[in-house]
């Protein structure tokens, strides 16, 4: 398959918005950490007219055109979650997010099931059935009664453009065989499944009671995540680059941004996910602004402003540009981290090829053809960076972000080709290592 994507190999040729490492044992001191940072800065403030956290572009049906003189092989879409909770509360949070009774929409939710396998080429049966959370409020990290609606949507246009404008899909689920879904045991992500699912295919017909089965694996081997547990030499990395002047000078800034917020958790803030990272008050402010809420204050009236905000998603965005990109030892840590996933995506892209290449002469009625990830930003961005991915496309995925990978074969020539599709932009494909042709 030369004329297809090569995705199993991490390029450490590694090009982020004019920062490049061609040779990772020689660091410029242009990389700094103030160059850096007001990079990510001042990009998230050039770019914010076409990047909005709080929700992705929707793949567009009136624009969306396929390939000429090409069919369509096999699509992979990575779906990331609709708007959720924070993953730890403030202390007065619990009252605040009170907007995920999901069990409201029952009777326009498909029935979807989830099972554990061992690996992601073992049998999928049918599992235990998604079930979705029936009290307003909501737990830490749960999807939003929002959330959820906006990947209903998501649904509905997916099937706008493969099933009603292409007929890639079949139009029931007399076929449920076509799909192949992978999900994570994280909660939001099965509740997010069966939101997509049911906008791909809704409640109708004679198909209601049609089950759609989605699989996961146990932690120690999950690679949609950013699983350290699983990997000690990326825990051992990661602690190394974290360790570094850039992260350190990094973790020193705005110190009295860091005081107010640690006022405003009943939590201990001396744990490592609020000391070696500033993610945990960004994910919080971030949802606060999805739903326009004020910014919290504490007892003494000390308030969140919205430098403070801007600071913090600069901070969190460079953090991940740093230690993916930048330091000696970043495609190493990246390879460790994301390289399995990376791995499972490519082999599911080779056998939906393999078994669907030739449909039309030879149908494998049980082939699957679109397989969907529903996927955490980390999930999404560890494959946009695998394809050397630039500002903005490499800031944090917003919520409900959609990447669609698709193999079209010429009907003259009978070449493969992948287009990419993320957040309604054609992505450019490089080939292995970085090379220009595809």
């Amino acid at each position: 398959m030369k004329n297809v994507l090569v995705l199993s190999s991490i390029s450490v040729i590694i090009s982020v918005n004019g920062l490049s490492i061609n040779n990772p044992n020689q660091i410029s001191r242009r990389s700094s950490f103030t160059d850096s940072y007001n990079k990510v800065y001042n990009s998230l403030n050039q770019y914010s007219n076409v990047y909005n956290f709080c929700q992705g572009n929707f793949i567009d049906p009136e624009t969306y055109t396929p390939l000429s003189n090409s069919e369509l092989i096999s699509v992979q879409a990575l779906i990331r979650n609709g708007d959720h909770s924070p993953n730890i509360y403030l202390e007065n949070d619990s009252k605040v997010f009170n907007f995920c009774n999901l069990s409201k929409y029952n009777s326009i939710l498909r029935p979807v099931s989830s099972v554990m396998v061992n690996s992601t080429t073992d049998l999928i049966t049918e599992g235990e059935l998604i079930e979705l959370s029936s009290k307003d409020t909501c737990e830490p990290g749960f999807v939003s009664e929002k959330g959820g609606l906006t990947s209903l949507e998501l649904g509905k246009i997916v099937r706008s453009i493969y099933v009603d404008k292409l007929g890639f899909l079949d139009p029931t689920l007399k076929n449920p065989d076509q799909l192949k879904v992978r999900i994570d045991s994280i909660p939001r992500s099965p509740q997010t499944a069966k939101f997509f699912l049911s906008g791909l295919y809704p409640v109708s017909g004679n198909d209601t009671g049609v089950i759609i089965k989605s699989y996961y694996l146990p932690l120690d081997k999950e690679n949609t995540i950013d699983n350290w547990a699983s990997c000690s030499k990326a825990q051992y990395l990661s602690d190394l680059i974290q360790s570094s002047d850039e992260y350190q000078e990094y973790l020193k800034q705005n110190p009295e941004n860091i005081s107010l917020m640690n006022t405003l958790y009943s939590t201990n803030t001396s744990e490592v996910y609020f000391t070696k990272t500033r993610y945990i008050y960004l994910d919080n402010l971030q949802k606060r602004i999805c739903h326009n809420l004020p910014y919290p204050c504490n007892s003494k009236g000390q308030c969140v402003t919205e430098e403070m905000y801007k600071a913090f998603n600069a901070g969190v965005n460079w953090e991940y540009f740093y230690q993916r990109t930048m330091t000696k030892n970043s495609a190493e840590y990246s390879k460790l981290l994301q390289g399995n996933f990376i791995a499972d995506f490519k082999r599911d892209l080779e056998e939906s090829v393999r078994n669907n290449k030739n449909r039309k002469k030879c149908l494998k009625k049980k082939a699957p053809r679109f397989y969907i990830y529903t996927a955490l930003d980390s999930t999404i961005n560890n494959v946009i960076f695998t394809l050397l991915g630039d500002f903005p496309n490499t800031f944090i995925p917003p919520f409900s972000a959609n990447l669609f990978v698709e193999v079209w074969k010429n009907n003259s020539s009978g070449k493969m080709s992948v287009r990419v599709i993320y957040n309604n932009q054609i992505l450019k494909v490089l080939g292995e290592n970085g090379s220009a042709q595809p």
